[in-house]
């Protein structure tokens, strides 16, 4: 299950979107269960998030 701009890629056949995608004060995220069971919380940040990090892992610039 991949992001892109403003949507999520489809889930696989034996993947299932338990909640979301959904906008949150950090950006947005989704909780997924995977095979196995498992349930993982996929979160993007959102722009305003990373200024308050510091900026993007490898920028060359800090914020």
């Amino acid at each position: 299950m991949t992001w892109t701009s403003a949507r999520y890629v489809s889930p696989g056949p034996e993947q299932e979107i338990v909640r979301g995608p959904q906008a949150v004060p950090t950006g947005r995220n989704l909780t997924a269960k995977l095979p196995g069971g498992a349930q993982i919380e996929y979160v993007e940040w959102d722009e305003a998030q990373w200024e308050r990090a510091g900026g993007r892992p490898g920028s060359s610039t800090p914020s």
